[in-house]
């Protein structure tokens, strides 16, 4: 009769990921200021006087009826809280603070230092956006705009497409929780579902305050959560897999052989 056994434990408490050195990321975040500058010149470089993307669809006034109700100016500064606070501070913490415990402090800045270009790309990508599609926020198309966050402020006017906080949070939300379990941490389904429901939170809050139509949170939060895993998972997989070291011990009693394997895999 032959018995066996195995267990097996974890080489490494923070995997490696490929190009992460300061040369390769000090060249992504360059490439990322290059495209910044680039869109920018070619969405005109400037904020649109007058809107180009005038009327919401049926599906826009269907969600902003349904959701737009409260106090707007409260709730707009509400919707900042996630992307700008929250996100950024659970982000880090989320994919620095297990690669410290792991004894791999080089990680946990090669981790932030990743998450921060995704956030630059997010960035200039939505700014180059807004101002090439020219949309009217929903604030200004039913004249509430002085009851909003963007009284006094009418170069605001014609920034509707997309969401930069939703974009923003769904990057923050998603860029974590990639990392983190391409690093093997334990703080990657935190980061998921917690990140994710904030961002969520945040999307939904932009609509409320009549800063965005619901198509614009909807492509802000795709648009975010494809930087968010795109950028990990394209750019930066894990290097190479876990090493493995197996040992196999066997002993024979009684007419039974035991097979005992050990390692990590």
């Amino acid at each position: 009769m032959v018995v066996l056994g195995a267990t097996a434990a974890r080489a490494d408490g923070s995997r490696e990921l490929a190009r992460t050195g300061p040369l390769a990321l000090g060249a992504e975040t360059a490439a990322v200021l290059g495209l910044a500058v680039a869109m920018d010149e070619a969405s005109g470089g400037a904020v649109p006087d007058r809107c180009r993307w005038c009327e919401p669809s049926a599906f826009d006034r269907w969600g902003h009826d349904a959701l737009a109700h409260g106090d707007r100016r409260r709730l707009g500064l509400a919707s900042h809280v996630g992307p700008f606070v929250l996100l950024p501070v659970g982000a880090l913490a989320g994919v620095m603070v297990p690669a410290y415990q792991a004894g791999r402090g080089a990680h946990a800045w090669q981790n932030a230092w990743i998450v921060v270009n995704g956030f630059l790309l997010t960035t200039a990508t939505v700014s180059a956006t807004k101002q090439a599609t020219a949309r009217r926020r929903p604030a200004y198309t039913y004249g509430h705009e002085a009851d909003s966050e963007f009284a006094g402020t009418p170069a605001e006017e014609h920034l509707s497409f997309f969401s930069g906080d939703t974009a923003w949070a769904f990057d923050l939300a998603a860029s974590g929780a990639a990392l983190a379990y391409l690093r093997g941490y334990r703080t990657a389904p935190w980061l998921a579902w917690g990140g994710g429901a904030v961002a969520l939170a945040t999307g939904t809050l932009r609509v409320m305050s009549e800063a965005h139509w619901p198509t614009d949170a909807l492509a802000g939060a795709l648009f975010g959560t494809a930087v968010g895993v795109g950028v990990p998972l394209l750019v930066h997989p894990r290097a190479s897999a876990p090493s493995s070291a197996v040992q196999i011990v066997g002993a024979h009693r009684r007419g039974v052989t035991t097979l005992a394997v050990s390692g990590s895999f």
